[in-house]
């Protein structure tokens, strides 16, 4: 089990005053929770629907979404939806909503001309930037179920055909495995993840329901399924792995992960969960990090246009649950953008630019840092030594906030700010000074605020760890790691290895390390874990080379002896010329 300090400081609530009142909210660096791999959608109807809209208007749009800021959100999580497709004489799911499938008939040939629409968006949101590609299906196809009908069972009962739940040729897990074969080879996208079911516990996934595809699965079902996808995928596409399970409610999410056999356990690598419902969160993360998977919040939508709801979600679940990634449903579900789907043309809300108040801001690599404050979130790069913090006040008078940063060893003169309310749009709301350790300011009704502070230097002491003391496995040159030697890079020296699956390992005894490597144009995507638990993804491309650099630190760690591994995932940036993934240096901070 991985002995991280979850949750300490994070969750302890500042007693809000009343509006005409100050508080201080404190950021303490030595509390260091999940790193951020990245903000997200799914592409699914919204993308069937924009993605033939003529040019340039879609690139606009999907560019808005995906583009690193300031030109776009900067999205680097995209779900896309492996359609089943309903019988052709069903037709009761509306556009943009009837997402096609590939196999349109058993025993029929794949139609690889099928779904166009969402395939251009999720090209182009890949190109974008959009390096963490996941698949997602919301029910098998319309032959492989019980009704004949992706929409659903009679009342909501699992709709699954019992004869394709395993992994035999033309069974559900050979068809999305087949699908994501396809992609990799002939499209240039590959999955890291596929989930191969959605809410499987709801019975709203009714026959010839007129919204969309869905299909409940009964647990004995979903679970051979898991492992039947787990088992077929090595042979179509060796880099995806599979997660479960989208659940529409946490209490669901749990209560499944709890009943997973162990052979289902060892198939998943990540839990999926949607935050509509439930309020278990933090027994969830502490379920799925003993069970040492990866935790996302891959769906979470509402009618909200105006911000409110978003940043109250993604405050909640960053500080309760601490998914690495955190995915909207649709652009236009919350209501990012308005979107006219018959006229060709969008328009941006104001959540649009609530949700800018973070992605601009709290980057992939950045990681949550421990904040006694309810409305606030706080997240540092030791990269950069930048800190962020996110804070909302969505009360009718203003809010004056004192900002306590004494815990950092150093700290810039100035907090920059940028503000979303009534009459802004993540407006340039000018510095304000910091003096002493802290800096006070009043906050609007009805917004949001990202404050960014260069310079904040937290850097406890810590013994470095050359790269000749790391344990190698997997080959590149020979039967183990590439070595070079190259000034610049700590001590002269480095291996590095693009072989997927490659790793080093390192035993080290503190509450903290910190890996140091190379960031260039030729570095894939590299996998960190601890103790054996889940894994983070940092993307390693750069477009010119930086030797000797910060590219990952752990989590805060109890005291004692701990094993850091570091794999090339295979993976990498649309724009990376090679997979590599260096080992050069690790900083282990002590007791």
């Amino acid at each position: 089990m991985t002995k991280f300090i979850l949750g300490i400081g994070i969750s302890v609530a500042c007693a809000i005053l009343p509006a005409s009142a100050q508080y201080t909210a404190i950021v303490n660096p030595a509390v260091q929770n999940q790193t951020l791999e990245g903000w997200g959608t799914s592409l699914s109807w919204f993308a069937n629907g924009v993605g033939s809209w003529p040019e340039p208007v879609r690139s606009n749009l999907i560019d808005s979404l995906f583009a690193a800021p300031p030109d776009g959100l900067g999205l680097t999580y995209a779900r896309y939806n492996i359609g089943g497709g309903d019988c052709p004489s069903c037709k009761t799911i509306p556009y943009p909503h009837d997402v096609p499938g590939y196999q349109p008939a058993a025993n029929a040939p794949y139609d690889w001309t099928a779904d166009a629409s969402q395939r251009w968006v999720a090209k182009r949101a890949y190109a974008d930037g959009a390096v963490f590609l996941e698949a997602q299906s919301n029910s098998a196809p319309w032959w492989m179920t019980i009704t004949g009908s992706s929409t659903g069972g009679v009342k909501g009962v699992p709709n699954i055909s019992g004869a394709y739940a395993g992994s035999n040729k033309g069974s559900f897990a050979d068809y999305l495995a087949t699908v994501i074969g396809h992609f990799q080879r002939d499209y240039g996208l590959t999955f890291r993840a596929v989930d191969p079911t959605n809410e499987p516990d709801e019975a709203w996934w009714t026959y010839q329901n007129t919204k969309q595809e869905g299909c409940a699965f009964a647990p004995e079902d979903e679970q051979s399924v898991i492992k039947s996808l787990a088992s077929l995928l090595p042979g179509q596409s060796p880099l995806t792995h599979v997660v479960g399970m989208d659940a529409y409610n946490l209490n669901h999410a749990l209560a499944r992960l709890a009943n997973y056999s162990s052979a289902t356990m060892d198939a998943i690598t990540e839990v999926n969960t949607h935050t509509y419902a439930g309020n278990n969160r933090a027994e969830l993360a502490a379920a799925t990090a003993a069970a040492g998977k990866r935790m996302v919040m891959s769906e979470w939508g509402s009618s909200d246009i105006s911000g409110k709801d978003i940043s109250r979600e993604i405050t909640r679940d960053m500080t309760n649950m601490k998914p690495v990634a955190w995915a909207i449903w649709q652009p236009d579900w919350p209501g990012l953008v308005k979107v006219d789907y018959k006229a060709h043309t969008f328009s941006k809300n104001k959540a649009y630019y609530v949700f800018a108040n973070y992605t601009h801001f709290i980057r992939p690599g950045y990681i949550f840092v421990a904040i006694n404050d309810n409305n606030s979130l706080a997240a540092y790069d030791q990269r950069s030594h930048a800190l962020t913090i996110v804070t909302t006040n969505w009360k009718s008078a203003s809010q004056s906030v004192t900002y306590q940063l004494s815990n950092f060893h150093e700290l810039g003169t100035n907090a920059q700010g940028y503000q979303t309310s009534a009459t802004q749009d993540l407006a340039d709301i000018g510095t304000v000074r910091i003096s002493n350790g802290s800096f006070t300011a009043t906050l609007p009704p009805n917004s949001v605020t990202s404050w960014v502070i260069s310079n904040a230097v937290y850097a406890p002491p810590a013994k470095s760890l050359n790269d000749s003391s790391f344990r190698y496995s997997g080959s590149n040159c020979g039967s183990t790691w590439c070595s070079t030697k190259q000034k610049g890079v700590y001590r002269g020296d480095y291996h590095w290895s693009s072989q997927p699956e490659s790793y080093y390992t390192l035993t080290f005894a503190g509450t903290q390390a910190r890996v140091y490597g190379s960031r260039a144009n030729d570095r894939g995507i590299a996998s960190f874990s601890v103790d054996g638990g889940a894994e983070t993804d940092v993307d390693l491309y750069a477009t010119s080379r930086t030797d000797n650099e910060l590219i990952y630190a752990t989590p805060s760690l109890l005291p004692g002896p701990h094993s850091l591994k570091v794999r090339v995932s295979g993976l990498k940036n649309a724009n990376a010329t090679n997979v590599i993934v260096q080992a050069d240096r690790v900083d282990v901070v002590p007791k």
